[in-house]
């Protein structure tokens, strides 16, 4: 009787095991997608030849339209990244939903961060323009710019903090 009841058992006990190491593996490879799309961006945003670079040199030398182009390529590498953290399906993983929905929210708060420069660049170049007190009232405009970029800042550092809230109870949950 005892063996009949263990035949039972250890199938079922082989079956779970199997499940939840099926489980953990999709859990390893949804958190590490969302972590190399991270990296997409960190890198186009801080490697010594991303994109944010270029936008800062071509700044720099006064050539905005070029800035303006770098500017679109970083709204397309954007809207890329986002669309496919949007496009992962989270199954019936645990926390996953919350952790996609963070990563979303953080990549649209950097975007709007690094693609607040446009206004600037239009700005600057309308200063390049003009002299005297249009020049004052250009300045005065940037000045605003600037203070709206602050907020920006603000909504990108709230966006981490959940997303980095997530992705701890989302690796918790998996035992990540």
């Amino acid at each position: 009787m005892k063996n009949i009841r263990m035949m039972k058992v250890v199938p079922f006990l082989l079956m779970t095991a199997f499940l939840l190491s099926c489980n953990k593996k999709r859990a390893t490879d949804f958190r590490d997608v969302i972590l190399q799309k991270e990296k997409d961006i960190s890198d186009m945003l801080i490697r010594k030849t991303g994109l944010e670079s270029r936008k800062l040199e071509w700044l720099i030398a006064e050539d905005f339209d070029k800035a303006a182009a770098v500017v679109d390529s970083q709204e397309q590498v954007f809207n890329t990244t986002i669309h496919e953290i949007e496009a992962l399906d989270t199954g019936d993983l645990a926390a996953a939903g919350a952790l996609k929905q963070a990563a979303v929210d953080y990549h649209i708060a950097l975007k709007e961060l690094y693609l607040y420069p446009r206004q600037e660049i239009a700005r600057q170049q309308q200063l390049l323009k003009v002299s005297g007190p249009a020049a004052d009232s250009i300045q005065h405009s940037l000045l605003q710019l600037y203070k709206g970029k602050q907020q920006l800042y603000q909504k990108v550092y709230d966006t981490n903090e959940r997303y980095v809230y997530a992705t701890q109870q989302f690796n918790e949950t998996h035992r990540l």
